[in-house]
C-alpha cells in the first residue's frame, strides 16, 4: 500500500509538472493567435462601421437642412444679444474668438462679419483645421444663415456656417471604439476563461487521480495541446491500473504459495517436533540423549526461521512472544560481533564506529539475526572485497531515542545492487513487526542499509509490534 501511495503521489507530480510545462507553451501560443484573430476583426469592423455611420450622418444632414437652418438662426439671436450685453464690437477679433469657442462646443462652425463689403472677421481658417479626413470625401453639409447685427461699434453683417454632423461622427466613432475594444477584450477572456477551465478540470482530475481514484477517465475535449495531454495522462492512468491489476495477482499467488509451503512445512516439523519429545521422555543412553536432544533443538529452530520467514512476506505483524529488551552493554557481542568475523574472515575490512545504546533497544532476537544475517550475507554477495565496509551506530534523539545500525559497502556491483529484492522485503517487514525501520539507500557508488531499532520499555515495543 505504501509503494502504491508513493507511485501515486509521484504519477501525480508528473502529471501536474508536465500540465505546467505544457502551459507555458500552448497558452501562450493560443493567446497569440486569439489576440491576433480579435484584433484583426476589431479593427475591420471598427473601420467598416465607421465609414457607415459616416455616411449616413452626413447624408442624414443633407437630407434635412432645415435642422441646421434652425440652429444657425438661433445662433445669431444669440450672438445679438451677448453683442449688446457683453459690448462686442464687429471688429474685436479676441472677443469674437471666444464667443465661437465657446458657442460652438463640439460642432464645427465658421462665423464671418462684414463691414461695407470688407471682412473685419472670419473663423474659417480655425474651424477648418478641425474638420477631420471624413469630410473630405463627402462634401460637408454646411447651411448658411445672414443677418445684419448691431454691434457696440456699429452694423455688421454675419454669416455662421454650421457643421452638426462633426460632433455626432465624432460621438459615433467613440462609440464604435469602445464597442469594438469591449468585443477584443471579450473575445480574449471568453477564450482564456475556456482554456484556463479546462486546465483546472484537468488539474483537478489528475490530484483525484494521485488520491486513488484511479477508475475515473480523464475528460477529453477538443484536438488542441491540452487535449493530447489528457489522452497522455490518461495513457498513464490506464498502465498504472494495469500494473497494480498484475501486482495485486501475483501478491494473491504469492500468498497462495506461502500458505501452501506453509503447511507443508509446518505438518512434518509438527510430527518430528511431538515424535522427538516422546522420544526423550522414555530412557536412552547418554549418547542417544545427546543426539536427539540436538535433533530437537535444530527442529525448533528450523520452526522459527520458517515462523520468520512466512513473517516477512505477511502484511500484518506477527506476535513475537520473546520480543525483550537487549542490554546495551551487551548488544555489540549479542549481535554484531559475529558478523564482522563472518565478514573478515570472506576478505572484508571492516571500519567500525560502535556507540553503545543509550537505551535498551526493544528487539525479537531471532528476527534480528534473521535480518543482520540477510545483510552480511548480501554484503559478501555485491560489495567489492578492496573497500572497507563502514558500520556505524548511533542513538537518534530526534526519533525518540531510537538506536540506528549504519552498515555501508563500497564497489561497482553494491551501487547497481542488481538483486531480486526478496530479502530486503523480508528484512524490511521484520523491521517493521518490531516497531523499527528498515531502508538502503545508493549514492556515489557506495550502498547503505540502515537499521533502527525503537529503544523502551517492552510494553511500549510490544504494542508497536502486535500492531494487528
Amino acid at each position: 500500500m505504501v509503494r502504491r501511495a508513493q507511485s501515486l503521489r509521484q504519477l501525480g507530480e508528473k502529471a501536474i509538472a508536465s500540465i505546467k510545462q505544457t502551459l507555458a507553451v500552448s497558452l501562450s501560443r493560443q493567446l497569440a493567435a486569439v489576440i491576433l484573430l480579435a484584433f484583426i476583426v476589431s479593427c475591420c469592423l471598427y473601420f467598416g462601421l465607421s465609414l457607415a455611420a459616416n455616411q449616413w450622418i452626413c447624408a442624414y444632414y443633407a437630407r434635412h437642412p432645415e435642422t441646421v437652418q434652425r440652429k444657425a438662426d438661433a445662433l445669431l439671436d444669440k450672438l445679438q444679444a451677448d453683442a449688446a450685453e457683453r459690448g462686442i464690437g464687429f471688429g474685436d477679433a479676441a472677443a469674437l474668438s471666444d464667443w465661437v469657442n465657446v458657442v460652438s462646443g463640439r460642432e464645427l462652425m465658421i462665423l464671418q462679419i462684414y463691414r461695407n463689403g470688407i471682412v473685419t472677421f472670419d473663423s474659417t481658417e480655425r474651424t477648418t483645421a478641425r474638420l477631420h479626413s471624413h469630410m473630405a470625401d463627402p462634401v460637408p453639409s454646411a447651411q448658411q444663415s445672414v443677418r445684419t447685427i448691431q454691434f457696440v461699434d456699429g452694423s455688421a453683417r454675419a454669416a455662421i456656417a454650421l457643421f452638426p454632423e462633426n460632433a455626432q461622427v465624432e460621438r459615433a466613432n467613440m462609440l464604435l471604439l469602445i464597442l469594438c475594444m469591449s468585443l477584443f477584450l471579450g473575445t480574449v477572456l471568453l477564450s482564456m476563461r475556456g482554456k484556463i477551465r479546462r486546465l483546472s478540470l484537468l488539474e483537478k482530475e489528475v490530484l483525484a487521480i494521485a488520491g486513488g481514484e484511479l477508475d475515473c477517465p480523464l475528460t477529453q475535449r477538443g484536438i488542441d495541446e491540452l487535449s493530447n495531454l489528457a489522452v497522455c495522462v490518461d495513457g498513464m492512468r490506464g498502465a498504472f491500473v494495469e500494473r497494480i491489476r498484475q501486482e495485486e495477482s501475483r501478491q494473491m499467488e504469492r500468498d497462495q504459495w506461502i500458505a501452501m509451503l506453509s503447511h507443508d512445512l509446518r505438518t512434518p516439523l509438527t510430527i518430528l517436533t511431538g515424535y522427538l519429545e516422546v522420544s526423550l521422555r522414555h530412557p536412552l543412553p547418554e549418547s542417544a540423549r545427546v543426539y536427539l536432544t540436538r535433533c530437537m533443538d535444530q527442529a525448533l529452530r528450523l520452526k522459527e526461521r520458517s515462523d520468520l520467514l512466512f513473517a516477512g512476506f505477511a502484511d500484518s505483524a506477527p506476535l513475537f512472544d520473546n520480543v525483550k529488551q537487549a542490554e546495551p552493554e551487551a548488544f555489540f557481542a549479542d549481535y554484531l560481533r559475529d558478523q564482522i568475523i563472518y565478514l573478515k574472515e570472506n576478505g572484508y575490512s571492516v571500519e567500525l564506529d560502535y556507540e553503545t545504546p543509550a537505551q535498551s533497544p526493544a528487539v525479537q532476537p531471532a528476527a534480528l539475526q534473521r535480518v543482520l544475517e540477510n545483510v552480511f550475507v548480501n554484503i559478501t554477495k555485491y560489495a567489492a572485497v578492496d573497500q572497507p565496509v563502514t558500520i556505524r551506530t548511533h542513538t537518534d534523539q530526534q526519533a525518540e531515542g531510537s538506536f540506528v545500525i549504519s552498515i555501508t559497502s563500497g564497489g561497482e556491483k553494491a551501487a547497481g545492487f542488481v538483486g531480486s529484492g526478496l530479502g530486503l522485503t523480508i528484512c524490511a517487514n521484520l523491521m517493521n513487526h518490531m516497531g523499527g525501520a528498515f531502508g538502503t539507500s545508493a549514492s556515489g557508488g557506495c550502498f547503505t542499509y540502515r537499521i533502527t531499532l525503537q529503544c523502551g520499555n517492552i510494553k511500549e515495543s510490544s504494542e508497536c509490534i502486535d500492531g494487528s
